[in-house]
């Protein structure tokens, strides 16, 4: 029952009433401890609903048409449906269309002072929306063995067999851990070997990293 009475509580602030940001009330309910992963889930997912992954309608800017420096484009945008929003229950996706059309729009060009007309065209999405991960296992493995692909965060990760390494890095002051590129860093070039400013561990053995690190 408490449980409900929260939920309704922040869903009133999320929309607005009573002044207080409904998310940031989520937070302060999750740290105490009281509620667990899949409630605190289920009412960020309530609170953000509005901002789903849905079409909306998007003013966009009409672009300058080619070979030409105009005084003024009429209209400046044109507001057209688009798919949009969150992801909510699928982290790291984005919002996309399953249908697209192109559809043609009638614009009015000023080059020095005189109009002219034109038409330019752009792309309608149709609903229904979907969320889809713009990340596949190919795209990590490109990347090289040091990151994998990670279904549930719809990312490329750092490989968990350097999960020591990593460990080994930020222990060292002198170093820090980049997630993207799954390296270890130096934070002054001076101390770096050889004018480089990155460790790669690929590039060297254990022995060769333990003497290194000792310096």
């Amino acid at each position: 029952m408490m449980l409900v009475f929260v939920f309704f509580y922040l869903l009133g602030a999320g929309r607005g009433e009573g002044g207080k940001d409904g998310t940031s009330l989520l937070a302060n309910v999750g740290c105490d401890g009281r509620s667990s992963k899949k409630d605190l889930l289920d009412m960020s997912v309530a609170l953000l609903h509005a901002h789903r992954c849905m079409v909306k309608d998007v003013a966009v800017e009409v672009p300058v048409p080619e070979n030409t420096i105009p005084d003024l484009i009429i209209p400046s945008h044109i507001v057209v449906p688009r798919c949009t929003g969150l992801c909510l229950t699928s982290i790291g996706s984005s919002c996309s269309p399953r249908k697209t059309k192109i559809e043609n729009h009638n614009i009015v060009v000023y080059v020095n002072s005189t109009p002219y007309c034109s038409t330019i065209q752009l792309e309608h999405h149709r609903g229904p929306c979907r969320c889809e991960c713009d990340k596949t296992e190919q795209t990590c493995i490109a990347l090289g063995p040091r990151h994998v692909y990670s279904e549930e965060s719809c990312s490329c990760i750092c490989n968990p067999d350097l999960i020591h390494k990593k460990i080994e890095c930020e222990n060292r002051t002198s170093y820090h851990w980049n997630a993207d590129s799954c390296e270890c860093l130096c934070k002054n070039q001076r101390i770096c070997p050889q004018g480089t400013i990155q460790l790669k561990y690929s590039a060297m053995s254990n022995i060769s990293m333990q003497k290194l690190l000792a310096k």
